[in-house]
């Protein structure tokens, strides 16, 4: 998650899917739409002292494939607060 510098009110934000294979791309949008998967997150970075999110994170999610490259499951490894 990067911060839009370009949107004039600031309200906006860049997010990047990224995987090693399709399945950890898969995976990692699959985190990022679950509505629980959100607030466990949000959880973390409230346990680190933080009252919003924070503008600019990186998310690690370990992900599961099968023979052919199918996501069978994906979990939250880390994450890295870039800028607060």
């Amino acid at each position: 998650m990067l911060p839009n510098d370009t949107a004039a009110d600031g309200a906006r934000s860049i997010v990047i899917f990224s995987g090693l294979t399709s399945a950890g791309t898969h995976g990692a949008a699959a985190l990022f739409t679950s509505g629980a998967d959100l607030q466990s997150l949000e959880e973390r970075f409230h346990r680190e002292g933080l009252t919003s999110w924070p503008k600019s994170y990186q998310v690690v999610v370990r992900c599961r494939a099968s023979d052919d490259a199918q996501l069978l499951s994906y979990t939250y490894e880390t994450h890295d607060i870039l800028t607060r």
